[in-house]
């Protein structure tokens, strides 16, 4: 009778343990779902899977960086309140192929006919060139403008006013960390008056190395080039930076021209980018075929200004882009142009709504069909001296000493020595191929 009363009091016992909740083994059973589980993804406002608006996908990216969940979807972490429990936090992994910041934001600004781009991550700048001369107050007011106390790198791509006239503004908007450019002297008004800004500030200029690395915050700045400064042509001195950041690139390439970007080819360096900075504002001295072929950008943008007397962007660069499938973005046609990465998904807004074939070459031939003119440096119109087969219309001259060739006007050809003067009638292109570099005066 004992013994039924001990196993009967064991049975309530166990039916007691039951209704409380807990396991054979004595563990208490939850009552709440794992929380390792996955969030729900109709939880999550800010879940984007890259082909929302570009404009609104830009913005989400200010300021935020962002984490992958189980389904790789891009999840932006001011979207979470807290994950405290360090089980639901192992459920959501920060993805390696993205950087852990507020995004990549590049603006090139439009500066007219010269260079000028800002690039911002995580609290860290780098302006390249400052564009002409007239541009200084657009510099001096653009980082006021974004709140830029200081630039920690500054670029002078190489020694042409067209780049570097309005960097001088710069020193005088913000602190400046480190200042770069491809020499430490030149003749020219321009460089003299950057190095002037800068002294001012306590800040020297450094010449940089092919593969040096930079830290930009999160992202990473490679200088390609140049290889070797020592060019006679100041185009091809230019500094040539590749900019890495999560699984996107970015190409900026000065004034570089072909001989510039064969050396860099040349170097085994990797040139592949999804964002071209069409070297010389697209002329038809830079972007060579292999060059555009090697670096496949999905994305290019020329910086120049409407109805330039040089005539960019060439016909050549722009028909090569065509013929890649690059989406152009003119400055001429957009304005300043903004780029966003966020590491996997680029996108793109402007300051105007772009007007125009981006396609369409600068100089070639206006809507009434008549050729654009260009003026000299004393003001008066001259004809741009082009044939549409790309030939000069009186032919070239060829300097076969300095490998230069001219146009016929051109007043270097009145100072050449006889014996180093040769006709030329053949197409640009050819004057090219045959070795010879185009002149700086005349820009044939």
């Amino acid at each position: 009778m004992k013994h039924r009363s001990i196993t009967l009091l064991s049975l309530l016992l166990a039916a007691a343990m039951a209704a409380a909740g807990c396991s054979s083994s004595g563990s208490a059973a939850s009552v709440f779902p794992s929380a390792a589980a996955s969030p729900d993804p109709q939880a999550l406002s800010g879940i984007s899977n890259g082909s929302g608006d570009p404009a609104k996908h830009a913005d989400s990216s200010a300021g935020t960086g962002h984490i992958t969940g189980s389904d790789n979807s891009s999840v932006s972490i001011g979207d979470i309140p807290s994950i405290t429990d360090p089980e639901a936090a192992g459920s959501v992994s920060l993805s390696p192929d993205s950087p852990q910041s507020g995004g990549l934001r590049i603006e090139f600004f439009d500066v007219g006919q010269g260079d000028s781009a800002l690039l911002t991550c995580d609290g860290v700048s780098m302006l390249i060139d400052g564009g002409p001369k007239k541009a200084s107050s657009f510099v001096f007011s653009a980082l006021k403008k974004r709140g830029i106390e200081k630039l920690d790198y500054l670029v002078a791509t190489h020694a042409h006013e067209d780049h570097i006239g309005g960097l001088a503004a710069a020193p005088h908007a913000a602190d400046i960390g480190r200042a770069f450019s491809p020499v430490l002297t030149d003749t020219t008004e321009a460089f003299r008056d950057l190095v002037k800004a800068l002294k001012e500030k306590n800040v020297s200029l450094e010449v940089p190395a092919a593969g040096d690395v930079l830290p930009l915050g999160s992202a990473s700045v490679e200088v390609l080039g140049p290889v070797s400064a020592q060019a006679d042509n100041k185009n091809n001195t230019s500094i040539v930076l590749r900019v890495t950041y999560g699984q996107t690139h970015f190409l900026f390439t000065g004034d570089a021209e072909r001989e510039e970007e064969e050396t860099i080819l040349n170097s085994g360096r990797s040139v592949q980018a999804d964002v071209l900075k069409v070297g010389h504002h697209g002329s038809s001295s830079s972007t060579s075929y292999l060059w555009l072929r090697t670096v496949d950008p999905k994305y290019a943008v020329i910086s120049c200004a409407r109805s330039n007397s040089y005539g960019h962007p060439h016909e050549e660069v722009t028909s090569r882009l065509r013929d890649a499938g690059t989406e152009v973005r003119r400055t001429d046609q957009c304005g300043t142009i903004t780029c966003v990465s966020d590491g996997k998904v680029i996108s793109f807004s402007t300051e105007k709504t772009p007007s125009g074939d981006p396609y369409a070459p600068g100089s070639g031939v206006s809507s009434s069909g008549q050729k654009n003119e260009k003026k000299t440096s004393s003001g008066a119109a001259v004809s741009s001296g082009q044939s549409g087969d790309g030939s000069a219309a009186g032919g070239y001259i060829l300097n076969t000493s300095s490998r230069v060739f001219h146009l016929p006007d051109c007043s270097s050809v009145k100072k050449m020595k006889d014996h180093n003067k040769k006709e030329f009638h053949g197409t640009r292109d050819e004057a090219i191929v045959q070795g010879y570099k185009p002149c700086g005066n005349c820009h044939p």
